[in-house]
């Protein structure tokens, strides 16, 4: 049995988090000084003279950290016997525990990163309430991007690569949103995809939280809603990050998520455990622009 790993409702900690595989548990890593990003050196050589040099990169150093997330589900000799034909318990023990914990992902992700506290004051914006929705006439969906795309700019020396939003944002703002579409109406059919917003945006993609988490506790009237809500986040990141890193985010993580099945004779039944042993860690928050109240 195989880890599902590709939970599509569960998608923005992944883009604001990519992987980087490491083999110790705690260690530093590495962040570029954003000031030498964009310092000059004197490189004319004269004949028959040394040519000059530059000092080394400044490096500031921080530690992740790593701990191990597991939750397990049983599933008993009983439970196999009275299975249909197209049921497979054990596989459906795995895909229940591992939604389960990239849940818990997306919702630390949400907690971490899509809060004013997160981001420098020059680095994030509240706009008025409801400012990107369609019947809100002062939305101005462009100009806001824009102005999140200089800031990363002039804070990195590296333009934002994504954007990460809300169902709600996304659905009431800026899938139908008239500047959009009129940017396209001469080429395209007039529906607007994720990948079609973000070429308008002149960014590589846009990623919509659609997770749903429970928000009330178990034995009262369940409540639910979106764990994304009322924001979006522009971001830098490359999809291979390494310890030297502009990028906004990275998890470190030792190994895939694995699979243990343990055998519990007492309950006659098997115990299916899903670990995964990782820590996302914000690297640098000059390289995010946090929009909040857009919906």
């Amino acid at each position: 049995i195989k880890v599902m790993q590709d939970v599509k409702e569960y998608a923005v900690n992944r883009a604001v988090f990519p992987a980087k595989p490491v083999k110790k548990m705690s260690d530093q890593y590495f962040v570029y000084n954003v000031a030498d990003n964009f310092r000059t050196a004197h490189d004319f050589r004269a004949n028959a003279t040394e040519s000059n040099g530059i000092d080394s990169v400044a490096l500031s150093q921080n530690v992740y950290v790593m701990a191990e997330h597991s939750l397990h589900r049983y599933v008993s000799d009983r439970d196999r016997e009275n299975a249909d034909t197209a049921i497979n318990p054990d596989m459906d023990a795995v895909e229940d525990v591992t939604t389960v914990l990239a849940r818990n992902k997306e919702v630390a992700c949400a907690r971490d990163v899509f809060t004013s506290t997160a981001f420098a004051a020059s680095n994030r914006v509240v706009l008025s309430s409801n400012a990107w929705d369609l019947d809100t006439t002062t939305s101005a969906i462009i100009d806001d991007i824009d102005t999140g795309k200089g800031v990363i700019l002039r804070g990195i020396g590296r333009l934002p690569v994504g954007l990460c939003v809300g169902f709600n944002t996304w659905q009431d703002g800026i899938k139908d949103h008239p500047d959009i579409l009129d940017r396209i109406k001469w080429s395209e059919r007039g529906v607007i995809s994720e990948d079609i917003a973000a070429m308008v945006l002149g960014l590589d993609s846009i990623t919509i939280g659609r997770g749903i988490q429970r928000t009330t506790n178990y034995g009262i009237s369940q409540t639910t809603g979106f764990i994304f809500q009322s924001a979006a986040l522009l971001y830098y990141n490359e999809s291979s990050p390494k310890l030297r890193s502009s990028n906004l985010g990275v998890t470190f993580q030792k190994s895939e998520p694995s699979i243990q099945n343990i055998r519990d004779d007492h309950r006659k039944a098997d115990k299916i455990e899903v670990s995964w042993t990782y820590d996302h860690r914000l690297v640098l928050t000059a390289s995010g622009y946090l929009i909040l109240s857009t919906d």
